[in-house]
């Protein structure tokens, strides 16, 4: 058959799935027309160039433009009739056995015979058998058929899950079909990092963002180790719109140990955000699955509190922070100071106000905060600070 067939069958919303009961399967577009209907358990050969069996009562009608096959059981022996180009062949001749072949490759492509034939290309070659046959099948739910196959014949090996992943991403078209095979498999990708690699890859060969985002929560539903969590986590960096990353983002601090452990990579990722509004939202979730961090990471966080378009947004967080309790000395004096650069002064009066009321006593706290206060412009405000201290 010509290459139109295989494009007939990409086009087709409803694919032969089993040639166990009847089906049938219409096309019609551009003057190409292609019809297959069939009826009872049909075998193919095991060569697959010819039909095997048909059961009794059964039938194969197999119609593209002027090419035809009609074929049922008579005594035991199968009977055809076929035309080529409307011209009829007999099936006995060379040019009728090669028609009959080409309809048989045809028929395969959309998933004809598929339960007995994956049994027989896998027992032949494996799972590179398996691999090689998809490029050639013509519909996504067919090739679904083969990678499923893959992902439970026997026990599922680090092979073939990894070539299964791959045939996902570079073999099926279709998010659904690619997000319900990752989805329903996922367990299968937590052993080793190897293997979540292999998944996230598919996954992003995904064209929807609600399909991966689909997927990549139902990867961290899974027991995961720091590791395969920073793959989900920079894997979802891909993701188009901020809505979708603070899903993901939010889902992975529901692992308190692992917001304690990685708390610069999740701040990182807070500062890529777009809006404030998530910048915010996203960092109190972080603040409050944790104590305060230490070093670099108490000076990074600081450093973001200070990005943030809006005196509003800084209070926030400055007063959660506050609020989280500062450990040490410097801790406190570096809060000061980030207090220091509120714009407004009123917030700016306001935070110092309430750091006062929380700071130990410490000459280097008190000097910190009184250098604060002096930027103050408005007399009112710089002196409500102050008598806030000396209280």
């Amino acid at each position: 058959m010509k290459s139109s067939i295989t494009i007939a069958f990409i086009l087709l919303s409803i694919a032969i799935s089993s040639c166990r009961r009847g089906h049938t399967i219409l096309f019609s577009n551009d003057g190409n027309r292609l019809e297959i209907s069939s009826s009872g358990e049909i075998k193919l050969s095991e060569d697959e160039t010819t039909i095997q069996s048909i059961s009794q009562m059964g039938y194969l009608k197999f119609i593209h433009n002027e090419d035809e096959l009609y074929a049922e059981p008579k005594n035991g022996v199968i009977q055809y009739e076929l035309y080529k180009h409307g011209n009829r062949l007999d099936p006995k001749t060379d040019d009728g056995k090669l028609f009959i072949s080409s309809v048989v490759k045809d028929l395969i492509a959309s998933g004809f015979d598929a339960k007995d034939r994956l049994a027989r290309l896998y027992a032949r070659g494996g799972t590179a058998a398996v691999i090689k046959e998809i490029p050639n099948l013509s519909m996504d739910n067919v090739k679904t058929m083969y990678v499923e196959f893959l992902m439970s014949n026997d026990s599922a090996t680090d092979e073939k899950l990894i070539s299964a992943a791959n045939v996902i991403a570079t073999q099926i078209g279709a998010d659904y079909e690619k997000s319900k095979l990752l989805s329903d498999n996922v367990a299968a990708y937590t052993k080793d990092s190897v293997l979540t690699a292999s998944w996230i890859k598919a996954v992003l060969s995904i064209g929807a963002d609600y399909e991966k985002v689909k997927c990549f929560k139902g990867m961290l539903q899974e027991n995961l180790n720091d590791n395969q969590i920073l793959a989900v986590l920079k894997a979802s960096k891909n993701l188009g719109a901020d809505y979708d990353k603070t899903q993901i983002l939010s889902t992975i601090m529901d692992n308190k140990s692992f917001a304690a452990s990685h708390f610069q990579e999740i701040l990182a990722y807070n500062g890529e955000f777009g809006a404030d509004y998530d910048k915010l939202n996203m960092t109190k979730k972080l603040l409050s699955q944790r104590e305060l961090p230490d070093g670099d990471a108490y000076a990074d966080l600081l450093a973001f509190m200070d990005k943030l378009g809006s005196d509003m947004d800084k209070s926030t967080l400055l007063n959660t922070v506050l609020e989280k309790g500062p450990k040490n000395e410097d801790q406190w004096i570096s809060l000061i100071k980030s207090s220091s650069k509120l714009s407004n002064g009123l917030d700016k009066s306001n935070m110092l106000v309430n750091i006062s009321k929380k700071m130990p006593v410490s000459d280097k706290i008190k000097d910190a905060y009184m250098t604060a206060a002096k930027s103050l412009d408005n007399e009112m405000d710089y002196a409500r600070a102050v008598k806030a201290v000396e209280r």
